[in-house]
């Protein structure tokens, strides 16, 4: 049973179809799952980008949630992750559109993926002030295989953000090549409790 899942809008959204048709197969199957789905990139069902439908702007954010919804079958994403950073839109939008969405019951949680850690503080204090909860997690790459001293650094670069706010880090890719098995990305869900993980034995 699949209890966290985790997609993006890409391929014009064909991972959230693929999800909606599992949920369609009843047995309560949404209810017991978490979604987790991410906005960015251009939302129109045309493929272009207009003024202000790309990114982080607030129509671009409304749009792709009701995009989503509806490719899902849902009424409701469980968390819904800002993609990437956007220097061109303030989080004073981001926040006024992600509010709404709130109170309208169209999702509950917002999240981060690829941020570094100052901007979700930054986030976060914007959200403060806004009397929101703010960013509740935080998306990154992390493989153990390269857990040297540089991936090191960065990683803890993009960790003390969450960490000081009691957020969770979500990892992607932590397993990528090393189970014999599969080859693709792997996700695992974790919450940040002081030192990282140590690398298991080999």
């Amino acid at each position: 049973m699949i209890v966290f899942a985790v997609m993006a809008r890409t391929v014009k959204g064909r991972t959230e179809e693929i999800v909606s048709s599992w949920f369609a197969k009843g047995g309560g199957r949404r209810d017991r799952t978490v979604i987790a789905t991410k906005v960015y990139g251009n939302m129109g069902a045309d493929g272009e980008a207009w003024p202000n439908h790309d990114k982080l702007s607030a129509v671009n954010i409304r749009r792709a949630v009701e995009g989503s919804l509806r490719r899902l079958g849902t009424d409701h994403i469980d968390l819904y992750q800002f993609h990437h950073v956007d220097r061109a839109t303030p989080f004073e939008e981001i926040w006024q559109a992600v509010d709404v969405l709130v109170q309208q019951g169209k999702i509950l949680y917002a999240g981060s993926s690829n941020f570094p850690g100052y901007k979700i503080a930054q986030a976060n204090e914007i959200a403060a002030r806004r009397g929101s909860l703010g960013l509740v997690s935080e998306q990154c790459l992390y493989l153990w295989s390269l857990r040297s001293a540089p991936s090191f650094g960065a990683e803890v670069k993009r960790v003390p953000g969450p960490e000081a706010r009691s957020a969770g880090v979500r990892c992607a890719s932590v397993c990528e090549g090393q189970t014999g098995r599969f080859w693709f990305s792997m996700y695992c869900l974790t919450t940040v409790s002081g030192a990282p993980p140590q690398e298991p034995a080999k």
